[in-house]
C-alpha cells in the first residue's frame, strides 16, 4: 500500500494549561502569574505537531472526550497541520488536561487529570488499526498499551517503520517489548538506564539494539544525544545551547518529531540528529511545548547561523 502519511502517531492528546511563575509554590498563598497559555500537548502529539510544521504529512490517532477540551485539542492539531480526521470523540467522556507550572529557570511542575478515554472504545480501536497501513512511520510511546501489540503487528505486516519514544520517568517493565521490537528506539537517559542497566550513554545505545532495531538513541537534555545505526558507530550530537531558556516543555517530543521528519526526507542519522537538536533548542524560546516550533524556513535560517 502506498503511504499517505509520513507519520502516524498513537498516544495521548492533552490540553496543556501553562502558567509562568516566579517560583514554585511552597505553601498556601496567592501569586500573580507572569503569563498563561493554553495549547495542545502530549509526547506523540507534540512530535507530530513538530514534524507537520516542518512539512511532513502527519495524522494523529487517539480518542478524545466530546467536550470543550477535546475540541480545543483538535483545533490546536489543525493549527500545526496535523490531520485530525481519524480522531474519535467519545460522547460523555472528559478529555485529558494538564496544568503545568514553569519557573524562571524553565523547569516544570506538572499536574494532570487523566481523560475518560484511556480504555479505547471498540470504534476508536478499530479506527486506529485500520489507519496504520497508510503510514511510512508509526510513532508510539506506550500510551494505549492495550492496542499497541496489535498495532505493531499490523505495522510490521504492512511494512511500516515503528518508532518508539521512551520518555524520562515513564519506564515500566511492560514497555520493554515496545523498545525491543521497534525499528527506531530513541529513549531518554532515565529510561535507558532502567532498561539497560548501563550508566554510560554510548553503552546504553549499544545495549538497546535487538534483532529488530535499525536505529537506537539516548537523549540527555543539554548534554545532547547519542545515536547509532545498525552496523555503524555511536555518534554524539551536541545540544544547541541557547542564551536564554523560557520553557523546556516539549523539547524531547519535538526532537523525536524533527528526527523522524528528517529521516522521511532521506537524511542520514547524523543529519537528522543535527536537525532534531536544533528544533528542540528553538522550542525552548516560548512558553509551551509547541509555540516556538519552527517551520522549515525558520529552521534552515537557524542552522545557517549556527554553522
Amino acid at each position: 500500500m502506498t503511504a499517505v502519511f509520513d507519520l502516524i502517531g498513537i498516544g495521548a492528546s492533552t490540553l496543556d494549561i501553562l502558567t509562568a511563575v516566579e517560583d514554585f509554590p511552597t505553601g498556601r498563598a496567592v501569586h500573580e502569574a507572569r503569563a498563561v497559555k493554553m495549547e495542545g500537548g502530549g509526547p506523540v502529539a507534540t512530535a507530530l505537531a513538530a514534524a507537520a510544521k516542518l512539512g511532513a504529512a502527519c495524522q494523529m490517532l487517539d480518542e478524545l472526550g466530546d467536550d470543550a477540551a477535546g475540541r480545543a485539542i483538535c483545533a490546536d492539531f489543525q493549527t500545526y497541520g496535523v490531520d485530525t480526521r481519524a480522531l474519535h470523540f467519545l460522547p460523555g467522556a472528559a478529555s485529558a488536561v494538564a496544568s503545568i507550572l514553569v519557573n524562571q529557570k524553565g523547569e516544570r511542575a506538572v499536574y494532570f487529570q487523566r481523560g475518560g478515554t484511556e480504555n479505547l472504545s471498540p470504534a476508536a480501536r478499530n479506527g486506529i488499526l485500520s489507519r496504520i497501513p497508510y503510514a511510512s512511520v508509526l510513532h508510539i510511546n506506550g500510551r494505549h498499551m492495550g492496542i499497541l501489540e496489535e498495532a505493531m503487528r499490523t505495522a510490521c505486516a504492512a511494512g511500516v517503520c515503528i518508532s518508539f519514544d521512551g520518555g524520562a520517568d515513564r519506564y515500566r517493565s511492560e514497555m520493554r517489548t515496545l523498545a525491543e521490537q521497534a525499528d527506531i528506539c530513541i529513549v531518554a537517559r532515565d529510561f535507558a538506564e532502567k532498561h539497560t542497566g548501563c550508566t554510560d550513554c554510548a553503552e546504553m545505545v549499544r545495549a538497546l539494539f535487538t534483532s529488530h532495531t535499525k536505529i537506537a538513541g539516548v537523549t540527555d537534555g543539554v548534554r545532547g544525544s547519542w545515536l547509532m545505526e545498525r552496523g555503524g558507530e555511536v555518534i554524539h550530537q551536541r545540544a544547541c545551547q541557547m542564551a536564554h531558556v523560557i520553557d523546556t516543555t516539549g523539547c524531547g517530543d519535538s526532537y523525536h518529531g524533527a528526527f523522524l521528519y528528517a529521516l522521511t526526507r532521506g537524511k542520514t542519522v547524523s543529519e537528522a540528529a543535527r536537525l532534531a537538536a536544533a528544533v528542540a533548542a528553538m522550542n525552548t524560546q516560548a512558553l509551551g511545548g509547541r509555540s516556538a516550533l519552527p517551520n522549515r524556513k525558520e529552521l534552515d535560517a537557524f542552522l545557517r547561523e549556527r554553522a
